[in-house]
């Protein structure tokens, strides 16, 4: 099998490839659909399971065989580049080595659940919500101020329930004195 893969021109975005069997008579690919072909020829990417966590892509496998030195990809062995996050190597190293790079897919969504929340309590202490929730020391107050007024509240209706109590008793012994 020959062929050959010539670059997309300013005019035509797509790329045009000759001479491949396995293209089922196409001629012309997009760089998505390009990319996604190599994944799978060279990778075999069409074969992962179905993940909402972080798959491994082609990019992400291919830079391990292509380094590029300008973005410090031979520093150390196992990033591709410096700016790597760690779950992204973890899975593309899992993949190939043919581990089961889900776990490493599991373990980075459990990192940014953390991350939000150190975020989430960042912005809370500095009282980035108190527009929306109010501060700590003003819902304090509110508090404070709800459970004087329940209390209150609470105590009136009891005095409500005397008065009533009390009210019920003259009744029942003016009913009394005036039958008998």
């Amino acid at each position: 099998m020959k062929w050959k893969r010539r670059r997309p021109s300013p005019r035509s975005p797509k790329i045009h490839v000759e001479g491949a069997d396995f293209l089922n008579g196409k001629t012309r690919l997009s760089n998505t659909e390009w990319v996604g072909l190599l994944g799978e020829k060279m990778f075999g990417l069409h074969q992962l399971p179905e993940n909402e966590g972080r798959t491994p892509t082609f990019r992400s496998l291919f830079a391990y065989f292509v380094r590029r030195q300008g973005s410090r990809a031979f520093t150390t062995p196992e990033k591709q580049a410096t700016m790597q996050q760690a779950g992204d190597l973890q899975v593309a190293l899992l993949y190939l080595l043919g581990l089961d790079w889900r776990i490493a897919s599991e373990w980075q969504k459990v990192r940014d659940r953390e991350k939000t929340l150190k975020e989430l309590k960042k912005a809370a202490g500095a009282g980035f919500f108190g527009s929306i929730i109010g501060k700590a020391s003003d819902l304090r107050t509110q508090s404070t101020v709800a459970e004087a007024r329940l209390r209150e509240y609470r105590l009136s209706r009891l005095r409500n329930q005397r008065l009533l109590f009390i009210q019920a008793t003259d009744i029942a012994r003016t009913e009394r004195f005036s039958s008998g």
